[in-house]
C-alpha cells in the first residue's frame, strides 16, 4: 500500500489550465516530447514509483524516470543495458527490472542501485528472441514472456529471485496461430493469475505462476491486438490495444479469470489507450488517451458498462492509481518541464476517500503507540480498556524490528489490545486495509466491531480472524466458527483489506488481492449484530499459541458515501395542485 502522497510545498506551475482542477503537474526529468507509457509501483516499496518513457508516437523509448518519494520528485535515467525496451517491474527505489527485446543482448536486466547499472540475468532470450513482459508474484517467484521461438511461445519462470531462469515446456502452453505473437508489456499479473494477450486476439492465461496455460479468442477476434487487465482473479477486461487508440464503443469481460469472454457496448466516451482498475472499489476504472480529438481520461464506476469524463482536452497517458484519490498519470513534456500528473481531484466515483492513513513514521520506535499519538492530537488509537490505557501493557511498541513501508511498524505481543476508532459508520462503503506479518513459530489475531465502548462493554463484533500455527487463517463470520480458512505465509507481510458496504449489508475479506471470504454483515460475528462500523481490535490473543505479529499501513477509505432513504416520494400521476391567479409554491 502506497503512503499518501505529502502536502507538495512548492508547486510547479502547471503549464495548462486544464488539468489544474484535478492534477499537479511536476518534472519528469525526460526530454521534450516524451511521456511516461508505463508506471510500476515498488513490488516492496510503495514510495518508489518507476516509469518507462515513450515518444509522442506512443513508441517505447530507452530510457526510464524514477521517484523515491510518491511521486512528487523525479529524476531521469537511460540504460547501460540491451535494446529496445519493452517495460519495466519496479522492487523498492533502489531495484528494477527491465526487459529488453533487440538483438542478441536482449533479455532481462536487473538494476540495484537506482537505475545507475543494469545487470544481465539468467541467460535468457537471445538473437531470435522478443521478449516482451517481465512480472514477480514475490521476491523469489517471476515470470518472463517472449514471442514463440522453435514453434511455442518463449515463457520462463523462475523460483531463485531472477538469477536463474526455466522455459516453461511446450506442453504446458497452447501453440499459437499463424503470425501470433504477444505485445511490449501487454499483461496483467494478481496473486499467482497471471494473463497476456497477443496480436490475434487472444488471452493466454495461468492460475499457477505462469507454468501451466490455458489461451481464449475474445469476441473481438484474431484480426485484433487485445491487452487483458483485471481487478481481481476472477473479473476482468480486454480492449483493443495498440499506438493509437482514442475513444472505443466496446470491450470484452470476464469473470471467470479469462476462460470465457464476452463483449460489452459501453455508454459515453470511453478513452480507451490505457486503463487501470482503482483498487479499494467496487468496479472503478480509468481509460485515457493521448490521440487528437481524444484526450482526456474517463471513468466508469460499473466495471466499464457506464463511463464519464474526468479530464478533457490534454494527452493522459498511463494512469497508475493505488485507490480512487491516490494516482499518477504522464503527459508531453514541454519546454522542458512537466510531464508527471499527480491526481489532485476528490476521489473518483464517490465517497470521501481516506480517512485515517497511518505508517506509523511519526512515532519514535521503542515508545508505545496510544500514549505517543494521544499527545500529538491524534485521537484515533485507544487502548480497550480507553485512553486511561496509554503507555501501559495494552499499548502497543513502535518498532524497527519489522516495516512494510518505511522503518516503523507496531509489534502486538504481550497482553496488547489496541483498538484503532473506525468513526462509528452506520452507511457508506468502506475499506479497512492494513499489511500484517506473523514470524514464524507465533500466532495472529484481529477483529471489526460493529459497535464498541471502552472497557468493551456492549461491544458486537462484525468479524474475528485468528492466524493459527500451520500457516491456516480462520474466519468468525456470520454467526460461524470458522466461516472460511485460508492459507497464509509466515514471515510475510499480508495485505488485508475488510470491505464493509453498510449501503447494502455486505462485507468481505481480501488477503492480497483474492476474496477469501464474503457474508451479510449485520450477522455479526456470533449472531445478535447490526449494520454499523464502529472499531477495530489487534489483541495479543493467545487462543491457540503465543501471540506475536506487526501492523503496517493502515487506512480506512470510504469508497463510496452513505445512502439514505428519500425525504419525500412523490407520484406524479397522482399528484394535482391547485393555485389562485399570481399564487406559487414549492
Amino acid at each position: 500500500m502506497l503512503k499518501k502522497l505529502q502536502m507538495i510545498v512548492v508547486l510547479v506551475a502547471i503549464s495548462f489550465a486544464a488539468v489544474a482542477q484535478d492534477w499537479i503537474e511536476v518534472n519528469s526529468g525526460l526530454a521534450n516530447g516524451r511521456g511516461v507509457g508505463q508506471f510500476s509501483v515498488g513490488m516492496n516499496d510503495g514510495d518508489a514509483i518507476w516509469g518507462a518513457a515513450i515518444d509522442g508516437t506512443g513508441a517505447i523509448v530507452d530510457a526510464f524516470t524514477r521517484s523515491t518519494d510518491g511521486g512528487q520528485t523525479w529524476t531521469a535515467g537511460t540504460f547501460n543495458a540491451g535494446t529496445g525496451l519493452s517495460m519495466m517491474f519496479a522492487i523498492d527505489a533502489n531495484t528494477c527490472w527491465a526487459i529488453f527485446n533487440t538483438g542478441a543482448n536482449q533479455g532481462l536486466y536487473k538494476t540495484t542501485d537506482g537505475g545507475t547499472t543494469w545487470t544481465k540475468k539468467g541467460g535468457v532470450y537471445g538473437a531470435s528472441s522478443f521478449a516482451n513482459v517481465v512480472h514477480f508474484f514475490n521476491d523469489n517467484d517471476g515470470f518472463a514472456q517472449g514471442d514463440p521461438v522453435g514453434g511455442y511461445f518463449e515463457l520462463y519462470t523462475t523460483n531463485d529471485g531472477g538469477e536463474s531462469w526455466t522455459r516453461v515446456p511446450q506442453a504446458n502452453i497452447p501453440a499459437p496461430t499463424t503470425g501470433e505473437y504477444g505485445i511490449t508489456g501487454n499483461y496483467c499479473g494478481i496473486g499467482n493469475s497471471i494473463w497476456y494477450g497477443t496480436n490475434a486476439g487472444r488471452v493466454f492465461y495461468s492460475s499457477d505462476k505462469g507454468m501451466t496455460w490455458g489461451a481464449t479468442l475474445t469476441p473481438f477476434g484474431a484480426t485484433n491486438v487485445v491487452q487483458p487487465l483485471f481487478k481481481n482473479e476472477n473479473v476482468g477486461i480486454a480492449f483493443r490495444s495498440y499506438l493509437d487508440m482514442g475513444l472505443e464503443p466496446t470491450l470484452n469481460v470476464t469473470t471467470d479469470g479469462g476462460v470465457t469472454w464476452s463483449a460489452l457496448n459501453v455508454t459515453g466516451d470511453m478513452r480507451a489507450r490505457w486503463f487501470d482498475y482503482l483498487p479499494g472499489t467496487t468496479g472503478t476504472w480509468v481509460g485515457s488517451s493521448a490521440e487528437a480529438g481524444a484526450e482526456g481520461i474517463s471513468y466508469t464506476i460499473d466495471d466499464g458498462a457506464n463511463w464519464n469524463d474526468l479530464t478533457v482536452g490534454v494527452p493522459v497517458l498511463a494512469p497508475e492509481f493505488v485507490d480512487n484519490q491516490t494516482g499518477w498519470a504522464s503527459t508531453w513534456v514541454a519546454n522542458n518541464s512537466g510531464g508527471i500528473l499527480i491526481y489532485n481531484g476528490a476521489p473518483i466515483g464517490g465517497g470521501s476517500g481516506a480517512e485515517i492513513t497511518e505508517d506509523f513514521e511519526a512515532y519514535n520506535a521503542g515508545g508505545k503507540l496510544v500514549q505517543q499519538a494521544l499527545a500529538q492530537g491524534i485521537d484515533y488509537w485507544t487502548c480497550w480498556s480507553g485512553d486511561g490505557g496509554a503507555g501501559g501493557a495494552e499499548d502497543a511498541t513502535v518498532t524497527t524490528d519489522q516495516a512494510n513501508s518505511g522503518s516503523n511498524s507496531i509489534k502486538i505481543d504481550g497482553t496488547n489490545d489496541l483498538v484503532i476508532k473506525l468513526g462509528d459508520k452506520t452507511g457508506g462503503k468502506y475499506s479497512y486495509e492494513f499489511y500484517m506479518y506473523v514470524p514464524t513459530g507465533f500466532v495472529g489475531y484481529y477483529n471489526v466491531l460493529q459497535s464498541w465502548t471502552p472497557g468493551g462493554s456492549g461491544a458486537t463484533w462484525g468479524l474475528e480472524v485468528y492466524f493459527d500455527p500451520g500457516g491456516i487463517a480462520k474466519i468468525t463470520a456470520a454467526n460461524t466458527t470458522p466461516y472460511e480458512t485460508f492459507n497464509y505465509a509466515y514471515d510475510t507481510w499480508l495485505h488485508i483489506e475488510n470491505i464493509i458496504n453498510l449501503n447494502t449489508d455486505q462485507a468481505s475479506i481480501v488477503v492480497d488481492g483474492t476474496e477469501v471470504a464474503s457474508w451479510e454483515w449485520s450477522i455479526g460475528a456470533s449472531g445478535s449484530g447490526i449494520n454499523a462500523l464502529a472499531a477495530g481490535d489487534f489483541y495479543a490473543a493467545a487462543t491457540n499459541g503465543t501471540p506475536k505479529f506487526y501492523v503496517d499501513d493502515v487506512q480506512l477509505i470510504e469508497l463510496e458515501p452513505a445512502v439514505g432513504p428519500a425525504e419525500i416520494t412523490v407520484n406524479p400521476a397522482s399528484f394535482n395542485i391547485e393555485l389562485e391567479a399570481g399564487a406559487s409554491t414549492t
